[in-house]
């Protein structure tokens, strides 16, 4: 039975609450709440069966039951019935979770345990016992300002990026071997596009905060597809982060001042479809109605959208005799539930040859986890570059920024001279001249 909520309706399915009659309460005001109530009843839905177990990823690392979906639901059971407090150990298996949801996608229950882990953290959050990061926080609110990407060129290629290392913070320091490299300086997006020939649509683009640094190449490729395929490209200046790691972090007042600003932003605007160039800002966005805050057009990844639209005959792709590996993203396989849709674009390339880099069903990067879980993050990575080292593709794609940022840090750990690529800039890439 499919179990997935319907637009409008809050976590655990609990409606959004409306406006006061009187016009009291604002648009800031509407969001739902998370209840201890709410998560137990979500929580009663888990049979404790453990055929979640061989998809999660922590548990696959550790063996410890507390690692797994089960033993993660049972001390969230604890935690919201006030049986056992918001102990540092029960604190530490909550926080390790990966949320990359491949228990969701296994288990036969429906158990929304995504919602689960949300509202476990919500209550540690409220309760004083929360995680709020603040390189995490740098970073959402700073990266996709005017300055952010100039600075980035700037670290990445004076040598900067060698001081990184001498910070006392671990987390900047972890942030400093991330940083992406920025071969060449791209300019700012504009905020409209017009297409090329005929006008067959709008659609709108979301760049978000770290997009607007590590994928301004998929940007760029992005609008140069778009607009060639005959669709006006809209990207408002005034939108923000997402808000998806403040959420998951249990700060949903955060979350839902920056969804409220990402609503105006695209509201009225006529588009057709807002794409996302990162499948998990793209599955936050798409839940953004769990804030009380749904936007008015379709959420999609690009390459979801790019094959849902007929093609013309021309431009037609050039052939490309390399290998790609290509990773999936949780975010795009559990979250939009549209995992299949990169392999599928790129399989449009004649002569491209498409190997898959699975690994723990999960590379590690998990938003901010790369930041604040390390140990779990790295763990996680090794069986795909194990697998990327084996194949030895002459790239690496992915749809995911975070994911790319951890992947590529792990290739050059590793000494792999490979790029990590979106896959529209490959289609980009072989659109020929014009």
């Amino acid at each position: 039975m499919d179990r997935r909520r319907h637009p409008g309706q809050g976590p655990f399915g609990v409606q959004s609450p409306d406006p006061a009659a009187d016009g009291s309460e604002t648009q800031r005001d509407r969001r739902p709440q998370v209840t201890p109530e709410e998560i137990l009843k979500e929580a009663d839905h888990c049979v404790k069966c453990g055929l979640c177990l061989p998809h999660c990823p922590t548990y696959r690392i550790s063996r410890d039951e507390g690692e797994s979906p089960r033993g993660r639901v049972t001390l969230i059971q604890a935690l919201a019935s006030h049986t056992q407090p918001a102990g540092e150990r029960l604190k530490r298996h909550l926080d390790t979770c990966l949320l990359c949801r491949a228990c969701e996608s296994a288990c036969p229950s429906g158990v929304h345990y995504g919602e689960l882990i949300d509202g476990a953290r919500r209550l540690l959050f409220t309760g004083g016992s929360g995680r709020p990061d603040t390189v995490t926080k740098l970073i959402t609110r700073h990266a996709g300002s005017g300055w952010s990407y100039p600075l980035a060129r700037l670290y990445r290629t004076s040598g900067l990026s060698r001081i990184g290392d001498l910070f006392p913070n671990a987390r900047v320091r972890r942030l400093s071997r991330l940083a992406p490299r920025i071969p060449s300086p791209l300019p700012a997006p504009d905020a409209f596009y017009p297409c090329h020939g005929k006008r067959r649509g709008r659609v709108g683009l979301f760049i978000g905060c770290v997009g607007n640094i590590a994928e301004r190449p998929a940007l760029h490729a992005a609008i140069r597809v778009l607009t060639r395929l005959g669709f006006d490209v809209a990207l408002p200046t005034t939108q923000v982060c997402c808000g998806a790691l403040d959420y998951h972090a249990g700060d949903h007042e955060a979350a839902a001042r920056l969804a409220q600003t990402n609503q105006a932003a695209f509201e009225g605007s006529g588009l057709d479809a807002l794409l996302t160039l990162s499948s998990g800002c793209g599955a936050h966005l798409a839940d953004y109605a769990r804030l009380g805050t749904a936007l008015e057009v379709e959420v999609q990844d690009v390459s979801h959208f790019l094959l849902s639209i007929p093609w013309p005959e021309s431009p037609a792709l050039e052939p490309l005799q390399r290998t790609v590996g290509l990773h999936t993203p949780c975010s795009l396989k559990h979250g939009l539930r549209e995992g299949g849709g990169p392999e599928r674009l790129l399989s449009r390339i004649p002569g491209l040859r498409i190997e898959p880099l699975e690994g723990l069903a999960c590379c590690g990067a998990a938003g901010d986890g790369m930041l604040t879980q390390p140990g779990i993050a790295d763990a996680a990575r090794e069986p795909l570059l194990d697998r990327a080292a084996e194949l030895a593709p002459d790239l690496v794609v992915t749809s995911n920024v975070g994911c790319a940022l951890h992947i590529a840090a792990g290739l050059r750990d590793r000494g792999l001279p490979l790029d990590v690529r979106h896959p529209v800039e490959l289609i980009a890439d072989q659109l020929g001249p014009g």
